[in-house]
């Protein structure tokens, strides 16, 4: 496959986290969880803002690398379909993709443009056929929302372009999950939802 993850546009959070490897940290995170019954508890802001570009960095990975297969079977050349799987991703986590584009190579652009009618009906074909994507996706911009809230300020983040964008992907997938976000439950179910993708990494 093609270099799915090359426009992929992850927030900058200003968190120092160790290097290892991602699957070690979200492992290690799911130990503490075991460990520290978190699945009882609260996770504190602080907790929950270490995790969340771990997190972030899982799920739009797998979500790129399912996006692009899915494109590949629909017979669009490699490169092109990470181009336009990496945009679609943008767009499910609430990443104003249109933007980020703009300060792309020229490559990207050209191909993008071409493209552009595409990406946000490419990612929600891929939603409406795999239940574990919409709910990946759903609970991951529940705490996303919580998290920004409480880092920037309620007001502020009310405000925020982002949160329109994605109070409209929730208002679409929302309902089919009710359940509040816990996020020790979601820390099992990013690890799960990348083993299924990645299975040799955890072997």
């Amino acid at each position: 496959m093609g270099k799915f993850c090359d426009n992929l546009q992850p927030a900058s959070y200003g968190f120092h986290i160790a290097a290892q490897s991602r699957e070690q940290k979200i492992t290690a995170l799911f130990q503490v969880n075991h460990m520290f019954g978190l699945f009882r508890r609260k996770w504190t802001i602080g907790e929950i803002a270490e995790a969340f570009p771990l997190w972030e960095r899982s799920i739009t990975v797998c979500l790129c690398t399912k996006l692009e297969a899915e494109l590949i079977a629909r017979g669009f050349p490699n490169e092109t379909s990470g181009k336009i799987a990496a945009q679609g991703v943008n767009y499910i986590t609430g990443v104003d993709w249109e933007a980020g584009v703009s300060n792309a190579s020229p490559e990207i652009k050209s191909v993008v443009e071409a493209h552009k009618s595409e990406i946000e009906p490419a990612i929600r074909a891929l939603l409406a056929k795999d239940k574990s994507c919409r709910e990946i996706v759903v609970y991951f911009l529940r705490i996303k929302t919580v998290l920004f809230a409480a880092l920037y300020g309620f007001d502020v983040w009310a405000k925020n372009p982002m949160q329109g964008r994605i109070y409209q992907i929730l208002s679409m997938y929302g309902r089919e999950f009710p359940e509040e976000a816990d996020p020790g439950k979601f820390c099992v179910m990013v690890l799960n939802f990348q083993h299924k993708l990645f299975p040799q990494k955890h072997a």
